[in-house]
């Protein structure tokens, strides 16, 4: 299609978003700038929601992969004047960090951020559909850290709480661990399918449920549980409260479990279901030191590595693996205990340990299914939700009321009120 036609057919629907799109994608394979911002200019003009449309359109040439390159073309050929120089800088990072390039990325990220909430409270202020997906640019810009950021250590006196088995001494009768963890809430709401799924999909597998805070009276019914199901061991800590805590303690305490058993680890979550493909997932995933779990067609960074699974073999490469994961946690929980971080340190970790000399891989790669099947192992373990997205939501948002600024490196800073690691002593109205 044409230049003409394509511009006709915005100009007989605006709202027409699909001729918008078509538009972009057209221009972006065919590296004509001048005609992406004219229709971006266009778009403003005429809509007022150009900022949100150009987030929206370059993540969807990302996950399509129809403009290879496109973002960073884009963010190299437009000017740093110009109101959408921060989304294209935003997306150019995303673009690199599909490549798992994480100081270009984080350093992209940032500039986007910073630049596009400039813009955001002056020419795009109208946008009203921006204001939401800024707050996770925020997010990511701050989550995605930078090589380095490990390097600087991990505040003086922190120490993770104090593992206790609710009912005998844990003795293994396999040689791998699925490990999840969750406070009473999640407990209650979940623990009964995740079992069931379990005993129905891998009867023979050891299973430890970790629970933070599981409250007074609850002993009895804890230890009656673990005496009922011989393949499960309930382990108990009275620590920090908050959901970016619950999120991150799994990886937290795995290295842990290891160095009590002797054994590999599986992490999970405990709202995931365990299908037909997990056996088999787990026993090719044995082959690794390290499996982690891509999602393939995702560009937003802190979901590029999905938290539902993690195989970390007791070798020295899973356990550097899970060290440096545990490390970015750790400090990142005393200064910006923010939702997502759980999966922005898998990211990260995977970024820093690609040139690792033990075999760490995606799953997926080893998940071919014959004849001409594959198995669906995220499928499998993100289960339905019991709770509707909204509620789920509720709370999780990463920024607040309180100001927001930004460092020389440009990286997105405010003010938490708290540290989990005070927790306690945390602060009014943090909880």
């Amino acid at each position: 299609m044409n230049r003409d036609a394509l511009i006709r057919r915005i100009e007989e629907n605006l709202a027409d978003e699909r001729s918008w799109g078509d538009a972009i994608r057209v221009f972006a394979r065919e590296r004509a700038f001048a005609d992406i911002h004219a229709l971006l200019r266009a778009r403003h003009d005429l809509t007022g929601d150009a900022a949100s449309f150009t987030l929206r359109m370059l993540v969807t040439l990302l996950a399509e992969g129809s403009a290879p390159g496109a973002c960073r073309w884009l963010f190299g050929r437009s000017s740093p004047d110009s109101a959408f120089h921060g989304i294209l800088a935003f997306a150019a990072g995303m673009e690199a960090g599909r490549e798992f390039r994480l100081d270009e990325a984080s350093a992209l990220l940032r500039e986007g951020a910073w630049r596009a909430t400039l813009a955001q409270n002056t020419v795009f202020r109208g946008d009203t559909r921006f204001r939401p997906l800024l707050i996770r640019m925020l997010r990511d810009a701050n989550l995605i850290e930078p090589s380095g950021y490990d390097a600087a250590g991990v505040p003086a006196g922190t120490r993770l709480p104090e593992i206790t088995a609710v009912a005998g001494p844990l003795v293994m009768t396999g040689d791998t661990m699925v490990v999840a963890a969750c406070d009473w809430r999640y407990f209650e709401r979940y623990h009964e399918r995740f079992l069931a799924s379990l005993g129905r999909g891998c009867p023979d597998q050891d299973c430890l449920l970790h629970l933070i805070n599981p409250g007074a009276g609850t002993a009895p019914a804890l230890e009656a549980l673990a005496r009922a199901r011989p393949r499960l061991w309930i382990t108990r800590e009275d620590g920090p409260p908050y959901k970016a805590y619950y999120a991150s303690n799994r990886f937290l305490i795995a290295e842990r479990v290891m160095d009590r058993l002797g054994c590999h680890v599986v992490t999970v979550d405990l709202d995931g279901v365990f299908g037909e493909s997990f056996p088999e997932a787990l026993e090719r995933a044995r082959s690794l030191d390290v499996a982690y779990l891509r999602v393939p067609d995702e560009t937003t960074l802190t979901c590029q590595i999905s938290a539902a699974f993690l195989f970390a073999r007791n070798s020295a490469a899973g356990r550097r693996f899970l060290r440096r994961n545990a490390a970015y946690l750790v400090r990142k929980l005393a200064t910006d205990p923010i939702w997502m971080v759980d999966q922005a340190a898998l990211y990260r970790t995977v970024c820093l340990t690609r040139d690792d000399p033990g075999r760490i891989a995606d799953i997926n790669g080893l998940l071919e299914a014959p004849p001409g099947g594959r198995i669906d192992l995220r499928g499998s373990l993100v289960g339905d939700h019991l709770l509707s997205e909204e509620t789920r939501q509720d709370g999780r948002a990463p920024f607040g009321v309180r100001p927001l600024e930004f460092t020389a490196e440009l990286k997105p800073l405010y003010e938490t009120g708290y540290s989990v690691w005070d927790w306690d002593k945390p602060a009014a109205g943090s909880r």
